[in-house]
């Protein structure tokens, strides 16, 4: 969702509830209103919108459409809301279908700059590649800086664990694997900023990057432990003069143009990622839904409020509904196990063989835990040749791969939330 100047409302497209949604909703500073357009994108979640105050568009780009019968479509249309109905854009060229794309409007340029990180658009078909483009108000254009956002770095694949690759990996780098990176506008120099986690040690200094768009290029900062921990599922919005970020742990931090600066955190429930941001009319916070960071899962539907440094929860304001499964009963909507399969099979680990339901906890083995126990989801037998992590050059001898793996898939939205390697032998009995 994006904040359009030009009716002084946030407007929101699309989500994800089990399926992807084709909804626009608007917030008008108290409430929500669901639109009618005559017009409207396909069905899609985790689309990027920016609005262009050069040319006065809200524009909406990409995303990926899960009608929950196979694996997501990725998306790379164009779109302009003008507050009324939606108009798909021409454009001769067009930035590449990538997971979790993301722009920003740079005031000094003029233009939306937008960053396709796993955009499967090189000549070879390496999914690790970034790309970066600008919009001018009329049409998209390539660009080849000298400098590029890293996204997972040279050979990463799409739901490829860090395990199973020789590149260092730096401590808490998890790999390719859930949005680990965010964009917004500076409102102190104007410029589009970049922030991303790091997960391996052959790219850049880690486990933050965090970069600036100078029109040619882009700039990397000498600031890499900051914020803290790194990022998972980050939001970046402009408020009250300053770029303003929030991770999944609600913690809050702000950039100055030349590091970060921590001013604490919000409240547990919005400990959170997949959610939606943006600064409205009044200059408030505004975020909405989202998947839960802990147990016991599902999808949020509530809108929370930041003004003045406190935050509210707003009452009767969810749009659309939400799902809220109870910490130890089965959700009452989810994907079927055939769903479930087929969403292991499209993140390329392994060869699915069947999927079974049930509470996280129930593939622990002793002397595991954590926050996830009572979190319902699909546990996915993958079978497979998988090598583990050999560590740096001569630090040891690479273990025996396994055989066989497991894919954690959240029972209600089919988010990927881990793997492991070998399958726990609770999934893999009777196989």
């Amino acid at each position: 969702m994006a904040f359009d100047p030009t009716t002084n409302q946030v407007v929101m497209f699309g989500g994800g509830a089990s399926v992807s949604l084709d909804e626009t909703w608007t917030w008008n500073g108290t409430a929500w209103s669901l639109q009618h357009p005559a017009h409207h994108p396909p069905a899609r979640e985790h689309a990027t919108m920016a609005f262009d105050a050069a040319s006065g568009q809200l524009i909406l780009f990409g995303g990926d459409s899960d009608d929950g019968m196979g694996s997501p479509q990725l998306l790379s249309d164009t779109w302009n809301w003008d507050g009324s109905d939606w108009h798909r854009l021409p454009s001769g060229t067009t930035p590449p279908a990538a997971d979790n794309p993301h722009m920003a409007y740079d005031v000094d340029t003029r233009q939306i700059v937008l960053v396709a990180q796993y955009c499967y658009c090189t000549p070879a078909g390496d999914p690790s590649a970034t790309q970066t483009w600008t919009w001018d108000g009329l049409t998209w254009a390539h660009h080849d800086p000298p400098h590029q956002p890293i996204g997972v770095g040279p050979g990463g694949i799409r739901g490829a664990q860090a395990a199973l690759t020789p590149r260092p990996l730096l401590e808490g780098g998890q790999g390719p694997g859930g949005d680990l990176t965010a964009m917004g506008t500076d409102p102190q120099s104007g410029h589009a900023v970049l922030i991303e986690k790091v997960n391996y040690g052959d790219t850049v200094p880690g486990p933050v990057a965090t970069w600036t768009w100078t029109g040619s290029d882009w700039k990397l900062s000498p600031i890499h432990n900051l914020p803290s921990p790194a990022p998972w599922s980050p939001i970046l919005v402009p408020d009250a003069g300053k770029l303003l970020y929030i991770d999944a742990s609600a913690r809050l931090w702000t950039w100055d143009g030349g590091t970060w600066r921590s001013i604490g955190a919000g409240p547990d429930p919005l400990r959170r990622g997949d959610d939606s941001a943006a600064v409205d009319s009044a200059g408030t916070l505004l975020i909405f839904g989202g998947v839960p960071a802990s147990a016991p899962g599902g999808i949020y539907g509530d809108t929370w409020t930041w003004a003045s440094g406190t935050w509210s929860k707003v009452a009767g304001a969810s749009a659309p509904v939400a799902i809220y499964p109870q910490p130890s009963l089965r959700p009452a909507h989810g994907l079927t196990e055939a769903q479930a399969v087929q969403k292991a099979q499209a993140l390329h680990t392994g060869t699915p063989v069947r999927a079974v339901a049930a509470p996280m906890r129930n593939f622990w083995q002793p002397g595991e835990g954590g926050p996830d126990g009572n979190r319902w989801v699909w546990a996915v037998l993958v079978k497979g040749t998988f090598q583990g992590s050999c560590g740096p050059a001569g630090a040891h001898t690479c273990p025996p791969p396994a055989t066989s793996g497991v894919v954690f898939l959240d029972y209600v939205s089919g988010d990927w939330l881990g793997s492991g390697f070998p399958a726990p032998p609770q999934l893999l009995a009777g196989s």
